[in-house]
């Protein structure tokens, strides 16, 4: 848990325009800490946003304001990876050896996203600080997961969704892109 809050830490001090959001913990005392751990690492207190707890389908929409998700370790989201990607939320994953640590990054792939699965946690901090400067990065992600759920299946051809994306993201993607 160390290892992922540090990789948190680290995409906050690279990315100072950027929140991360964390579903409200059942205890305050959770929040409390997090936040007084994020301040003893340079990060103000007010980039960690907890949302409260609301009825799934409102939860649901959430995901409309979410740039990227990134998700933890060892034992990866599963339902949580999927609403996401339906809510058209890019995800972000370093998946572990375990079945449990591999679903999210099973997910990504299935969308014919494989640049979405990070191999290690310093490929993850690289990869979420390139993918939030990146415009076009994320609205290629967004794409892929949009078009599969308009179609109401994963995508079957990956070259036909990158074809998609392509067409679709042009009008988006910046001249110049310096990382």
């Amino acid at each position: 848990r160390a290892r992922v809050f540090d990789t948190w830490m680290r995409i906050l001090s690279a990315r100072p325009e950027t929140l991360l959001w964390l579903i409200a913990p059942h205890d305050p005392a959770v929040s409390t800490r997090l936040k007084q751990h994020a301040q003893s690492r340079g990060i103000h207190a007010s980039r960690i946003i907890f949302a409260p707890r609301m009825e799934r389908s409102k939860h649901l929409e959430r995901y409309q304001a979410v740039d990227l998700y990134l998700d933890t370790h060892v034992y990866t989201a599963h339902t949580t990876a999927a609403d996401a990607l339906w809510g058209a939320a890019p995800i972000l994953v370093t998946p572990a050896p375990t079945f449990q640590g591999r679903v999210s990054a099973s997910l990504l792939r299935s969308l014919h996203a494989p640049w979405l699965v990070a191999s290690s946690f310093k490929a993850r901090v690289c990869l979420a600080v390139c993918v939030s400067c990146v415009c076009c990065r994320v609205v290629t992600a967004r794409v892929v997961v949009i078009i599969a759920g308009v179609r109401g299946h994963w995508c079957s051809n990956g070259a036909e969704t990158a074809a998609v994306c392509v067409e679709i993201a042009a009008p988006h993607q910046p001249q110049t892109v310096r990382v």
